[in-house]
């Protein structure tokens, strides 16, 4: 990671991570994302360091697992999605319960969502298996989503109790 004379964040084989400036076409349109206030890829790579610090916080709220199609990604964003993602199927939606309810969406099973406040690095290596084999010897279900700065584990309501249970027990034994 470093600085080119430009002022440019360089990172990961240097490739810029740089912002484009709307309704400004050309060269002049591109702009380091330090000026947004954006730096390179950061969060801890140490799997022994993210199991000690997982710090996991259970979200109250019911979230379900919606797919749509014939949409593009603003056309949910009235409903506020917690995440979507474009499959060769369709668009799929991260709702709360509610909100997929009124819209009339349908949806298999109900979820909570559960935050890992430990900052991992997207090139952390090992910190999903860990998690998901963990969970699994558990009997608990974990659709794991991984965003810039922290890890969401999503677990279906009746577990969820059990699977905060399992990743505390996670960050105890690698103390």
């Amino acid at each position: 990671m470093g600085r080119d004379e430009n002022g440019i964040v360089w990172s990961l084989g240097g490739d810029p991570f740089r912002c484009l400036l709307p309704g400004k076409p050309g060269p002049d349109s591109i702009v380091p994302a330090s000026v947004f206030g954006h730096e390179t890829m950061s969060g801890e790579t140490d799997l022994s360091t993210l199991l000690q610090t997982l710090s996991p916080r259970l979200d109250p709220e019911h979230y379900v697992f919606c797919s749509v199609t014939g949409v593009g990604y603003g056309a949910f964003a009235h409903l506020n999605p917690r995440a979507c993602f474009r499959e060769d199927e369709g668009l799929t939606l991260v709702l709360t319960q509610a909100h997929a309810s009124a819209e009339g969406l349908s949806y298999d099973g109900c979820f909570q969502c559960i935050t890992l406040e430990a900052h991992s690095s997207l090139l952390a290596v090992g910190l999903t298996a860990a998690l998901s084999t963990q969970l699994a010897t558990a009997g608990i279900s974990a659709n794991i989503i991984a965003g810039f700065y922290h890890d969401h584990v999503f677990v279906p309501m009746d577990d969820a109790l059990r699977a905060m249970a399992v990743l505390q027990a996670m960050a105890e034994i690698s103390v």
